[in-house]
């Protein structure tokens, strides 16, 4: 847990120093929380978490943050824009293709998860797995 805190505060204050040309307006907040982690799939050598526009706008992803549950591997979204009921998929793995996290393993198979939160470190989405 302490480790976890430790990591967020790190990024926040990485976010915080170094991306600030991403201004948030209260209207694109709320979109953000719109997105969606629909399925992970997590147990081959091209893993991949899958990401859904539940709105009816388009929402910029740029700045948000995935971290993985177990080992706290974080991955910081560019300047990716989705259509209302867009899907995304960043994978993960030596085989990964398509918009790639890393090429090592992210996921545990047993028991792990993922959560999607916003610069700030506010939760928008999660998703898990196992026990």
């Amino acid at each position: 847990m302490k480790r976890l805190i430790i990591a967020k505060i790190a990024t926040m204050l990485f976010l915080t120093l170094f991306s600030s040309d991403i201004i948030l307006s209260d209207e694109m907040i709320k979109l953000r929380k719109g997105i969606k982690i629909t399925d992970v799939h997590y147990s081959s050598s091209d893993e991949y978490v899958e990401f859904m526009n539940t709105t009816d706008k388009l929402v910029n992803l740029k700045g948000l943050l995935l971290v993985s549950g177990t080992d706290f591997q974080e991955y910081t979204f560019g300047d990716i824009i989705l259509a209302p009921q867009e899907i995304l998929t960043l994978h993960s793995g030596p085989e990964a293709t398509g918009l790639v996290w890393t090429y090592e393993y992210v996921h545990r198979d047993t028991t792990d998860g993922v959560l999607l939160t916003e610069i700030d470190g506010s939760y928008i989405s999660g998703f898990r797995w196992g026990r």
